[in-house]
C-alpha cells in the first residue's frame, strides 16, 4: 500500500510539476523606471509626445518544452506609461511639460519602433531574448535632433518566465532605452536651448 501511495503522489507531483510550467498568455503593462540627471532642464516647457509605431501588438512568444507556443502582447494602449515616465523624468530635470501640440516651440516625439521577446524552451532551460528600440525626435524652434535607441538583452533561465517576470524585464529595458535618451546631452542642450 505504501508503494502505491508514493506512485500516486509521484505521479501527481509530476503531473502539477508540468501544469506550473506551462507559460499562459501575457499581457505585458509599461511602466518604465528612468534615472535622469537633476536641474538641467532650467524651467523649459516641453511638449511631449509617445507614439507606438509598432505594425502590431504582439511582444514575443514563449515556447515551452512541449512547442506550445503562447503569445505575449504589449497594447498600444501602453504609451500611457512611457509618456507618464518621460514625463516624471523631464520635471525631475527641470523641465516643464505639457502634451505635444503642432504649435509648441520646444516638443520631444518618443516613438515605440520595436519591442519584441523571444523565449525558447533549449535542453532543460530557456534562452530568452529581448530587444526594445525607441527613437526621439526633439525641436527648438526650426532646430531638430533625431536618435534611436536600442537595447539588446539576453539570459538564460530555468523556467518560463511569469507575467510580472516578463514585465519587469519588459520595462527595465525600456526604461534603459528611455534613460540613455534623456542622457543624450546634445538631446537634452536642443530642449534647453
Amino acid at each position: 500500500m505504501s508503494y502505491r501511495w508514493s506512485f500516486i503522489l509521484g505521479v501527481t507531483a509530476f503531473v502539477m510539476a508540468l501544469s506550473g510550467c506551462i507559460p499562459r498568455p501575457q499581457p505585458v503593462r509599461l511602466a518604465p523606471p528612468v534615472n535622469a540627471a537633476a536641474g538641467v532642464g532650467q524651467g523649459t516647457t516641453v511638449g511631449v509626445a509617445v507614439v507606438d509605431v509598432r505594425p502590431d501588438q504582439k511582444l514575443g512568444i514563449i515556447t515551452d518544452a512541449h512547442d506550445d507556443k503562447v503569445p505575449v502582447t504589449v497594447g498600444r494602449e501602453e504609451t500611457a506609461g512611457i509618456y507618464q515616465s518621460v514625463t516624471q523624468a523631464l520635471a525631475r530635470m527641470g523641465f516643464k511639460t505639457k502634451p505635444l501640440a503642432d504649435d509648441d516651440p520646444v516638443g520631444l516625439t518618443v516613438e515605440l519602433r520595436e519591442l519584441s521577446l523571444n523565449e525558447l524552451y533549449q535542453t532543460g532551460s530557456y534562452d530568452v531574448a529581448l530587444k526594445a528600440v525607441l527613437s526621439a525626435s526633439a525641436r527648438n524652434g526650426v532646430d531638430t535632433y533625431d536618435r534611436e535607441f536600442t537595447v539588446n538583452q539576453r539570459k538564460t533561465a530555468g523556467g518560463p518566465t511569469t507575467q510580472a517576470e516578463t514585465t519587469r524585464m519588459v520595462n527595465d529595458a525600456v526604461g534603459l532605452a528611455l534613460s540613455d535618451m534623456l542622457a543624450d546631452q546634445d538631446l537634452t542642450a536642443l530642449l534647453r536651448r
